[in-house]
């Protein structure tokens, strides 16, 4: 079995659709020239403004069609203060077996979400809402 993880940001600034864009291109290079078949499993999405969500879910869509990865959206700015960042898993191999859910069954949550909020106090105390 193979595992990859990748954590990644742009090199390229400009607008959020391009560094989405060549940020993915990056990403994807990365997995597909790895010895083995690698399917993408799990994705978390830094972004530097939450506004950018919806124009992040259609490159996102773009590049991974049907096969799109469960992905959580964190609106928390990447330290290279590029748009977004991305931290991807991908496995595959011998003995390995994606399973695919069918998507109508999830189609009523596509565009629903909870927002947490986690703020960490001077005591360092955390506290965590939910809405």
């Amino acid at each position: 079995m193979a595992r990859l993880a990748v954590m990644a940001v742009p090199g390229l600034r400009g607008s959020f659709r391009r560094q989405a864009e060549e940020l993915m291109a990056q990403l994807m290079c990365i997995v597909r020239r790895h010895q083995m078949t690698l399917s993408a499993t799990t994705m978390m999405v830094f972004l530097r403004n939450g506004a950018d969500e919806a124009e992040c879910r259609n490159v996102l869509r773009s590049w991974f069609g049907e096969a799109m990865p469960v992905t959580t959206f964190v609106v928390q700015p990447p330290c290279s203060r590029a748009a977004l960042g991305i931290e991807l898993w991908a496995l595959g191999g011998p003995g390995v077996k994606l399973i695919e859910w069918p998507k109508r069954e999830f189609e009523q949550f596509e565009d629903s979400h909870v927002e947490i909020t986690i703020k960490v106090r001077d005591d360092g105390a955390r506290e965590i809402t939910m809405t």
